[in-house]
């Protein structure tokens, strides 16, 4: 009976002196409060508009050429806080006649009634100073993501669209027009 009270009281005092040894009398702790998560934006202005934006192309009296004429420029700025990868899109492309004129009758006798003037338009795109599409007709690119490149955070690029009429367009095409939407798009970067 003696060796296990003298057991017990030397386990007790091994067991005393440990938390002597280890523990902590001291404390101190520190909160920090009003932490947020926000979730950054990604905001697309185009001409310094959102949508719906005002007609951006309208162009009257083509004629067949080898040539693009002036750009039209547009202003694509990332208002958001989160770097982005843009867009553009052609699409909605509706063609009619816009009366026939004498030439063009004449055409049509031996081709047909002729309505596809988005087959004989060319488009060129440039953004940020470099071409990301070249001599693609309208109704090949239709429906198609156009990837123009990086629009970062708060940065402001140009956007520069070409068109011209083939000039291997014959007279089947006098008169003709086609409506189009250009959608404008700004995706996160991953």
């Amino acid at each position: 009976m003696g060796q296990i009270l003298k057991s017990t009281l030397i386990i007790s005092l091994v067991a005393l002196l440990t938390w002597e040894a280890t523990g902590a009398f001291f404390s101190d702790a520190e909160e920090s409060g009003a932490n947020v998560f926000a979730a950054g934006t990604l905001d697309l202005k185009v001409d310094n508009e959102d949508g719906p934006l005002s007609v951006k192309v309208t162009l009257q009296g083509l004629r067949p050429s080898s040539g693009y004429g002036d750009p039209i420029e547009i202003e694509m700025r990332n208002a958001g806080s989160l770097d982005g990868k843009a867009y553009l899109k052609f699409k909605d492309i509706v063609e009619e006649e816009n009366g026939i004129t004498e030439p063009e009758q004449d055409a049509y006798e031996t081709t047909g009634v002729v309505n596809d003037i988005a087959s004989k338009i060319l488009v060129k795109v440039g953004y940020k100073g470099s071409v990301v599409e070249n001599n693609a007709l309208l109704a090949g690119i239709e429906n198609y993501d156009i990837d123009l490149g990086d629009l970062d955070a708060a940065e402001t690029a140009t956007l520069e669209l070409y068109f011209h009429l083939d000039k291997n367009a014959g007279n089947e095409y006098q008169s003709d027009r086609c409506y189009f939407s250009i959608e404008f798009r700004l995706e996160q970067q991953s």
